[in-house]
């Protein structure tokens, strides 16, 4: 979900690359702290390649990069973007906000009304409509962030990826890659 304004809004596809920064997974699945670089293909929204670091546990973005006024602080859960014309901090369960140099931006949103995906889910499988995050749009995010974990076993390497043939330029990495 966290990843979801972004692929949305900048029509990302699959990551080119990514880097691991934190520790070895765990035996049997992720590590619970996690510092993973994705490199993305620049799109029509975008000025070239583009990054997106995710972090969790113990590692913290920097909270300088966000332009936040004095005495606002990043949420616990969510995430930020940086631009051109500013930073757009989005809370994960909340409308997002804007912020330019320390000073807060007036931007408008148009709502778009909440959806309820069980609903949307049974009403797309009777045939009547489709649903808001297809396959077509849910595999891809799906795709970035098990790449992400895969990289958790290999920290402090670049892996680069190809999506058409579902490869990795790394035989053991390529490996782990299966149904």
């Amino acid at each position: 979900h966290l990843f979801d304004p972004l692929f949305g809004g900048l029509d990302l596809q699959a990551p080119i690359a990514v880097k691991s920064l934190g520790p070895a997974n765990l035996p049997d699945t992720f590590a619970p702290d996690n510092d993973v670089t994705f490199t993305f293909a620049g799109t029509p929204y975008t000025a070239d390649e583009m990054t997106i670091r995710w972090t969790n546990g113990v590692f913290k973005p920097d909270a300088s990069k966000a332009q936040l006024p004095a005495g606002v602080s990043l949420p616990d859960s969510g995430s930020f973007v940086v631009g051109e014309g500013g930073v757009m901090v989005l809370p994960h369960w909340a409308m997002p906000t804007f912020y330019r140099d320390g000073a807060p931006l007036e931007v408008s949103i148009e709502p778009t009304g909440s959806v309820d995906h069980y609903h949307e889910w049974v009403a797309a499988c009777r045939g009547e409509g489709e649903t808001s995050t297809p396959f077509s749009y849910g595999g891809v995010v799906t795709e970035a962030v098990l790449l992400g974990t895969t990289s958790g076993n290999f920290p402090e390497k670049t892996l680069r990826w190809n999506a058409k043939e579902l490869k990795f330029d790394d035989e053991a990495a390529t490996a782990m890659v299966h149904r």
